[in-house]
């Protein structure tokens, strides 16, 4: 048994059998188109996708995308991760295996967030088929029994983890655990009721005996499941089993019954463009067509129809029956040539075959003990069911007392709910009379905050102007104590002269940054017409001159057009920001590069920079008062500037942003609501 049947078994039971007729596709169309979300739009895209799958792949592939991409943005992670699944499907199909296990492991990873016990077996299991088709068996069946504890709720589930298992076992040549679990689906089937599955099920089955030479019951189970899907119209499990008969007649010798059935169900493959189907019917044709010695005409029919399905993945066996097929037919036909390399090409798979063989017995000694695991398991089960029985006869007991307790509880809370009725209009009076109180002292403990915050400005006003008196006392005591002994480079009190400057300078700044602080309150918002190109220039020139050392240069990203707002407050953001662009971008050339957007609802101005960049951590805390990113040793900077920024951004009614990343440089946003 190949991967090939495995895929076959997910095409026809595991996918959603969702109608592709075309005005199922149109109305799918449709909805997309008029959805009124963008989360109805992504459950559209994924529907459309399942009706797709049997008719185009590449178009199915394409709204699975667009169902991830939708749900993802609109936060819908059951959908995401159902998009992901159907991806994986499907990029097995076209054989990309990189993508198919990228998008199984985001579909798993999503289905353990939202605890999706469904989807999360639905993705152990196609990574079960992964392990089978690189011959790893034995984690394949240790997968697919890790599956079964994600079936809590039985159901099909339940019944497609088993089956796998048996068919598993059938593989392995296992055949005595391989009827074990089968008998448990078979019994499965009778409980869930629902004849399309039941089908799809008994065809499978009846193949599985045919691989383990059960020929008599494969052919009950065939024969009933063809009756079945004859009823139902599935062409594809009617292919299925006319190609399953095919081979119980080719055992018994019933050459011209097998050639009709085989010729019915490849008709119905190229019907439905199912390719699976009509690769195996294909190769059991030619092998037909030798047995009854046709040469001549085997080679026609596969000159005829395996080009379709050349493309198609093979297994490992089916590659080595082609060859074979094809050595004889190519040698009766007198093409030795062609018969050469078919040879060559036995050998090549007959020794990959070998190998599985090899990987195959091992698993079987694995599978072997896991059974009697099992076994112990249901033993434990059965013991532990025991004790339970036990608890809940103690449980009835209690439960009779509590049902009493109950009642007498239910008596009193309906005399308290009494009395509670006849108090509500009192308590609802009273109520209203607090929430008024309540209103009343917010207000006031509202206005109070208003005023501490008025004190606190002015505080900071007169702190600012009462530094300044003794700063400016400090300055011109320095600017005219310079004896001769500071002239001289090497003396000690030099620099303890050169230290009190730079500290009064900084100090001067410290103090022009709290006044301005203080002071956005007092700034009106007077709309004016503003010219960004020339604000910005004439700001980036002053700005150029603080910084003799560096080479600078402005880069506009975008057109800077004039705009109404508030300008001075816009040009005095515009002036922190931009010299802190130079400021914090190392190295002697620097480029600052200012752009401009216009939404409806606000002008937005960017001052981007190749600096450092700043970690995610601090991007919030540099709009804090007086913090630095920097030592306060290594910079000069008082730590007011964007503070200040962010708190004129708000005056405005705007905001102020940074987006930044450590060795990428940071971005500054200002956005002004339009005027």
């Amino acid at each position: 048994m190949s991967r090939k049947f495995y895929i076959l078994i997910l095409f026809v039971c595991i996918l959603p059998q969702l109608s592709y007729t075309q005005p199922a596709k149109d109305s799918l169309q449709l909805l997309i188109e008029t959805a009124p979300t963008d989360s109805a739009r992504a459950i559209y895209h994924n529907q459309l996708a399942g009706v797709l799958f049997y008719e185009n792949v590449d178009s199915a592939l394409y709204h699975a995308v667009r169902a991830q991409k939708i749900a993802q943005a609109t936060g819908m992670a059951a959908e995401e991760a159902q998009a992901h699944y159907a991806a994986a499907v499907l990029y097995s199909v076209k054989g990309n295996r990189e993508e198919q296990l990228f998008h199984l492991g985001k579909s798993l990873q999503l289905a353990r967030q939202i605890k999706d016990s469904t989807k999360i077996h639905s993705v152990i299991v196609e990574q079960a088929l992964i392990l089978i088709d690189n011959g790893r068996m034995a984690e394949a069946l240790q997968r697919l029994q890790q599956s079964l504890d994600y079936t809590h709720y039985g159901g099909e589930d339940l019944l497609y983890s088993l089956y796998y298992i048996a068919a598993l076992h059938f593989e392995m040549g296992n055949d005595s655990l391989g009827l074990a679990y089968e008998q448990r689906v078979v019994s499965l089937l009778d409980e869930l009721n629902q004849p399309l599955l039941h089908t799809r099920i008994l065809i499978q089955t009846g193949r599985s005996m045919i691989d383990a030479s059960q020929w008599a019951k494969a052919e009950s189970r065939l024969q009933k499941g063809l009756e079945m899907a004859t009823r139902q119209g599935s062409n594809n499990s009617i292919a299925l089993a006319l190609k399953g008969l095919a081979e119980i007649n080719m055992h018994y010798g019933h050459y011209e019954q097998a050639d009709n059935q085989l010729e019915q169900s490849l008709e119905l493959c190229l019907q439905d463009d199912f390719k699976p189907v009509q690769l195996t019917v294909i190769l059991t044709q030619l092998k037909l067509m030798i047995e009854t010695q046709q040469y001549r005409r085997a080679l026609q029919y596969y000159q005829a129809y395996y080009p379709g399905v050349a493309s198609f993945r093979h297994s490992n066996d089916q590659r080595l029956l082609l060859w074979s097929c094809l050595k004889t037919i190519y040698r009766e036909n007198r093409k030795l040539k062609p018969a050469f390399e078919a040879q060559d090409s036995i050998l090549f798979y007959q020794t990959l075959q070998l190998a599985e063989e090899e990987q195959k017995a091992v698993a079987s000694q694995e599978s072997e003990y896991q059974l009697k695991l099992e076994k112990d398991q249901r033993d434990a089960l059965a013991l532990e069911t025991q004790k339970q029985e036990l608890a809940i006869s103690e449980r009835q007991t209690l439960l009779i007392i509590l049902t009493a307790v109950f009642m007498l509880v239910a008596v009193v809370a309906a005399l308290f709910f009494t009395l509670t009725n006849l108090t509500g209009k009192r308590y609802e009076r009273k109520l209203k009379q607090s929430i008024a109180r309540d209103t009343a002292e917010l207000r006031k403990v509202n206005q109070k905050l208003k005023d501490v915050q008025l004190r606190l400005e002015s505080f900071f006003r007169i702190a600012a102007t009462q530094l300044k008196a003794p700063l400016q006392s400090i300055r011109q005591e320095l600017a005219y104590a310079e004896p001769r002994q500071l002239r001289d480079e090497q003396n000690q009190a030099k620099e303890y002269h050169l230290f009190l400057e730079k500290g009064v300078q900084q100090m001067e700044k410290l103090i022009e940054g709290i006044q301005a602080f203080a002071d956005v309150h007092n700034k009106t918002l007077n709309t004016e017409s503003i010219n960004l190109a020339e604000a910005t220039e004439d700001i980036f020139s002053e700005a150029a001159t603080r910084f003799p050392d560096k080479k600078t240069s402005l880069k506009l990203e975008t057109p800077l057009p004039v705009i109404n707002g508030p300008g001075e407050l816009i040009r005095a953001v515009l002036a922190h920001l931009i010299p802190n662009a130079i400021h914090f971008t190392p190295g002697d050339n620097v480029t600052v590069l200012v752009g401009y957007r216009k939404t409806p609802e606000v002008h937005e101005i960017w001052v981007k920079d190749y600096g450092s960049g700043i970690e995610p951590e601090f991007q919030e805390r540099i709009f804090d008062l007086f913090y630095r990113l920097q030592d306060r040793g290594q910079s000069q900077n008082p730590g007011i500037g964007l503070p200040l920024s962010q708190k004129l951004a708000q005056q405005m009614n705007g905001a102020l942003r940074v987006k930044s990343a450590p060795g990428m440089g940071s971005t500054f946003t200002l956005s002004v609501p339009v005027q």
